[in-house]
C-alpha cells in the first residue's frame, strides 16, 4: 500500500503490495471472499472478524506478519545493533588482560565466559 501511495496519492490496493500474516483458520470468523486484491481501494477491503480464540491469540502476539516492510527494516535494524554490540565485545576480548591479583584459572574463565557470549549472540543473530 505505500508504494501505491507515493505513487498515486491514495491507498490503491495491489496483490503485490499485501503484506503476508499467519493465522489460523479457527482465530477467524469471516474469511475474504475475493479472488484479487487487485486495484480495491483501502476502504474497500472486507474486515476481518476475530473468534474469541483470534482475540486472544492476537492479544497474546501470536498474530504476526510474515513479510513487509515494517518487519524488513525491524530485523535490519536488529541485525545491525547486534552486529555493533559483537564487533565491541570481540574487541573487547583481543584487550582482556589478566587482572593484578587474579588466578590464572579465573582469567581463562573470564575469558572464556567473554567468548560463549559471543558465540551467543553471534548464533542469535543468524
Amino acid at each position: 500500500m505505500y508504494k501505491s501511495f507515493l505513487g498515486e496519492g491514495i491507498q490503491n490496493v495491489k496483490n503485490d503490495t499485501v503484506i503476508v500474516v499467519a493465522v489460523k483458520k479457527s482465530w477467524i470468523q469471516t474469511a475474504l471472499q475475493v479472488a484479487s486484491l487487485e486495484g480495491l481501494k483501502a476502504p474497500d477491503l472486507p474486515t476481518l472478524q476475530w473468534t474469541e480464540e483470534g482475540e486472544e491469540a492476537f492479544d497474546q502476539g501470536e498474530f504476526c506478519p510474515v513479510e513487509g516492510m515494517g518487519r524488513r527494516a525491524g530485523v535490519g535494524k536488529l541485525y545491525e545493533s547486534r552486529t555493533a554490540q559483537l564487533e565491541m565485545m570481540e574487541k573487547e576480548l583481543e584487550k582482556m588482560t589478566q587482572k593484578k591479583d587474579e588466578s590464572e584459572d579465573d582469567f581463562a574463565k573470564r575469558k572464556q565466559t567473554k567468548q560463549e557470549s559471543i558465540a551467543f549472540l553471534t548464533a542469535s543473530r543468524q
